[in-house]
């Protein structure tokens, strides 16, 4: 127990040639356990490089994401999503992310580069690209993303990002402080379980579930945690997060292996996610 708490603390595009695949293909040989979000680009290692960096940028590590994302743009520059895929990885949790001149140059290309054939991406950028005052871009851009939603009810992704900005909207907080959900958090949780039901390896689903369950009712992500337990940890701060699922319910063995895993492959210095930072209490 000791242990865990410590712890816990449109035009042609070339094909890349082998040099330029090799300097830009991704690091980890670790797999994604299936997880593929669909883009307009005719080169495989774009795709993989756009996969990985959304699967680390729904794990909320940034960086890492970042990193990945802009190989891709750099692959593919008429790649649309993959300069929103930066901009979504460059965000912080507050709406001076969605001001920022740096993202809203991101967003400005990736509107550029969208397949018109593509109204969902269109909308995905749309929403980000919100003009409101710092006060109302979070609140702007979830209502943008609810529409988009509503439109694409099957859509995993979309599903996710509108997720991740309703919580955001409200400061990351899911729960009362007597144990209570939170109205968006009903919603939330109720559109995340939809998404584990038919994409099980989600990582952003996986994610946002292992912590909004965590604090009051981690009995019922136990089944996400297992899954992710049993998987090699191409995304580490899921293990993190499937840590603080296995100290909730006790199994503080699990908590401890998970957690070795974490500092082996990310180090002692991980940045907290947005979820940590604004609490789940």
């Amino acid at each position: 127990m000791l242990l865990c708490a410590g712890l816990l603390q449109a035009g042609c595009r070339r094909a890349p040639d082998r040099e330029t695949a090799r300097a830009f293909a991704p690091e980890s040989t670790i797999a994604l356990s299936g997880y593929s979000w669909p883009i307009d680009t005719q080169e495989h290692l774009v795709q993989r490089l756009f996969d990985r960096g959304m699967a680390h940028a729904f794990g909320h590590e940034w960086i890492e994401a970042g990193r990945l994302l802009r190989k891709a743009s750099r692959l593919d520059s008429t790649c649309g999503l993959c300069y929103w895929g930066q901009a979504y990885a460059a965000r912080t949790a507050g709406p001076e992310g969605l001001a920022s001149p740096d993202m809203q140059r991101l967003l400005a290309q990736a509107a550029r580069h969208v397949t018109p054939a593509n109204p969902r991406d269109q909308a995905l950028i749309a929403a980000f690209s919100q003009d409101a005052p710092d006060s109302t871009a979070l609140e702007t851009t979830a209502a943008a993303l609810r529409r988009a939603r509503q439109q694409w009810p099957a859509d995993p992704d979309l599903a996710v990002v509108y997720v991740e900005s309703i919580l955001a909207s409200h400061g990351w907080k899911a729960w009362r402080t007597d144990g209570s959900p939170l109205p968006q958090t009903v919603e939330a949780i109720g559109l995340i379980e939809s998404v584990l039901k038919h994409t099980p390896d989600h990582p952003g689903a996986q994610h946002l579930y292992l912590h909004m369950m965590a604090p009051h009712l981690p009995e019922l992500a136990l089944g996400v945690a297992e899954r992710l337990a049993e998987r090699p940890p191409a995304v580490p701060h899921l293990r993190h997060a499937t840590a603080t699922v296995y100290l909730r319910v006790g199994h503080y063995h699990d908590a401890a292996r998970m957690l070795a895993d974490v500092f082996e492959t990310d180090g002692p210095a991980r940045p907290a996610c947005a979820y940590e930072r604004g609490g789940t209490g």
